[in-house]
């Protein structure tokens, strides 16, 4: 591939291009609002580029980073909100607006699963890491040309840089402000994986310039998950199980009814709406709500103990009534929360509309709400009561 004119531009040195920016642009910036946004920003960092200058002709390096950065710009042309900010001669950094996560996750899965392929089939030899952080930021120009500033961009690239090659990082907003049920890879679609085995276990690092730990996740869109940098990876059949957290998995929940109630005894029974019948230990109910024959309710359902019994419903929900749960993810500049339960229960979090006043909500506050149930897709909801 002949080198393209991008690399032309850039590429004046072996590192980067040293951009002078105008102080008092950016002085500007910081004292006018609009400049503040909130977005999400994709980092991604070409592993042991030094090395590869070191060991390679400058024609066979310059064009590998020229056949690099070609694939970003024709992965981000599937995303008409992807903006490329800047080339950094071993790494490049990626804005998407608001409400644009999923998209950034997708774009790094698309990145990453080209660059497989041609690793595989020897077309280059290049392997990347990546990284998307989410929340607010400072936009201002250079140049006439748009740059981002503000810990959001510094938290995208350190988690980069601490991600191993091939691995795709993302911090608790980006989780908190993705559609994750639009995430989709190969390896996953041929695993049938579900939404929430694309989101991996939640971990903390400590990052240079944070004063505290930082969380990430590894998206997991291949068949192994990559880890920190200088760590072996590992099939992700192999993972340990996450810890407490919850994902949004929509189509986990059955709708049914109580039928069967026995007074004084710490039992029910209960059948879904497609006529299955589920053995229900009160103790499954959650907060202890008492059944009573003739409730709807929700419940997640698990195999029967042994063969021949019923089925078994767990995490059961009761349409109507008052539950204490916290929040478990707060979008950023979006009217809606995601909320569970605070107990030892392990499942699906539920959406919950709040209004304007979800702007100051943050994650693990907690809350007083009424199940509902959303009329059209059969699936739980709930009502803010009251915030605590």
């Amino acid at each position: 591939m002949a080198e393209t004119s991008v690399i032309r531009k850039i590429m004046r040195s072996n590192n980067m291009v040293a951009i002078m920016v105008n102080a008092g642009s950016l002085r500007e910036a910081f004292d006018d609002d609009k400049s503040r946004v909130v977005g999400s920003i994709l980092a991604i960092d070409i592993v042991n580029s030094t090395q590869m200058k070191a060991d390679q002709p400058e024609s066979d390096w310059i064009t590998t980073y020229g056949r690099v950065y070609d694939l970003v710009a024709t992965e981000s042309k599937q995303f008409p909100d992807a903006r490329i900010i800047k080339y950094l001669g071993d790494g490049m950094m990626i804005h998407l607006p608001n409400q644009k996560a999923q998209d950034a996750i997708n774009l790094a899965i698309k990145l990453q699963e080209t660059l497989k392929n041609y690793n595989r089939d020897a077309t280059i030899k290049c392997v990347c890491s990546a990284a998307i952080a989410s929340g607010k930021m400072v936009r201002f120009s250079v140049g006439g040309s748009e740059d981002y500033i503000g810990t959001t961009v510094d938290r995208a690239f350190r988690l980069c840089s601490a991600a191993s090659q091939n691995a795709i990082f993302v911090d608790g907003a980006t989780i908190d402000s993705a559609n994750l049920s639009s995430v989709s890879s190969k390896a996953g679609d041929v695993h049938s994986r579900s939404t929430s085995e694309y989101k991996g276990d939640i971990y903390k690092i400590e990052l240079k310039g944070f004063k505290t730990l930082v969380e990430y996740y590894e998206i997991l869109w291949d068949v192994a998950r990559y880890g920190l940098k200088n760590q072996p990876s590992r099939p992700v059949a192999e993972a340990p199980p996450a810890a407490v957290v919850h994902n949004v998995v929509k189509d986990a929940w059955v709708r049914g009814t109580v039928y069967n109630a026995p007074e004084g005894k710490p039992i029910s029974f209960v059948r879904s709406d497609a006529g299955e019948e589920f053995f229900a230990g009160c103790d499954r109910y959650i907060e202890n709500k008492q059944p009573q024959a003739g409730q709807v309710v929700f419940f997640i359902p698990s195999a029967a103990r042994k063969e021949g019994e019923l089925k078994r419903a767990t995490n059961i929900l009761v349409l109507g009534e008052t539950y204490h749960w916290s929040v478990d993810a707060a979008p950023l500049d979006r009217d809606f929360v995601f909320v569970s339960p605070s107990g030892t229960f392990e499942l699906p979090n539920v959406y919950c509309h709040v209004g304007e006043s979800a702007h100051g909500i943050e994650r693990g506050a907690s809350a007083a709400l009424e199940l509902l149930e959303n009329p059209r897709k059969h699936l739980p909801t709930v009502r803010w009561v009251k915030g605590t």
